[in-house]
């Protein structure tokens, strides 16, 4: 264990820290696969490095976690129970586990899509 002072460990904890953050991209390909009056699917690109995904949707003012992918392999998701002819808004970021901790990559740009009428 590192003692106060001693600098090579804060050193090797911070090349580490920003190892994961080089090897974690942000997701690619984020756009809408499809939609429908009460339903958007929403496709992204499969991260080389990434454990699963995080998307967001936008709601009553706040980002709201609506889906949490637990496999890299897993590239879309349908949201529901939507309102015909309205736009929704949505990021997804990509995360990789280590351990019991989860490192982050930074969120996409924001998504707007709109239902059919």
């Amino acid at each position: 264990m590192p003692f106060i002072g001693d600098s090579s460990a804060i050193i090797a904890e911070a090349e580490t820290y920003g190892l994961y953050y080089r090897i974690l991209n942000g997701v690619g390909g984020f756009k809408a696969k499809s939609t429908a009056k009460n339903s958007i699917t929403l496709g992204w690109n499969k991260g080389t490095t990434a454990s699963g995904y995080q998307l967001q949707q936008y709601k009553g003012g706040k980002w709201v976690t609506v889906y949490t992918g637990t496999k890299a392999t897993s590239t879309s998701c349908t949201i529901k129970s939507l309102k015909a002819n309205t736009s929704y808004k949505f990021r997804i970021r990509a995360y990789k586990t280590y351990g019991n901790a989860k490192q982050y990559s930074s969120w996409s740009g924001t998504l707007t899509v709109k239902t059919k009428k």
